[in-house]
């Protein structure tokens, strides 16, 4: 059973946690209950927590965009890019 969001909140604001948005879905959440992934000092909710992150270098993806990478054994992967921000890709492996 998940608890309700307002306790989540209440409890952020009583033990002195951030209540942010999430960067990746909007959806707001608490310090406590925070996922840390990427850099630039991203954090995510944990309904995101599973999003991968590919750093663009030069390139420029906008989200919706496909990247494909080949793993460590030779297979080709595809990710769908979700959010890019401050030279990072948040994308899910679809």
């Amino acid at each position: 059973m998940r608890l309700p969001r307002f306790l989540h909140k209440l409890y952020a604001e009583l033990f002195g946690y951030f209540w942010i948005p999430c960067p990746l879905c909007d959806k707001m959440f608490g310090g406590h209950e925070a996922q840390f992934g990427g850099t630039c000092g991203h954090t995510v909710c944990s309904d995101c927590k599973n999003f991968a992150v590919i750093k663009s270098g030069f390139n420029d993806y906008k989200r919706g965009d496909k990247i494909l990478r080949t793993n460590l054994i030779g297979d080709t992967e595809t990710y769908r890019v979700i959010k890019h921000d401050c030279g990072i890709n948040w994308v899910k492996k679809i």
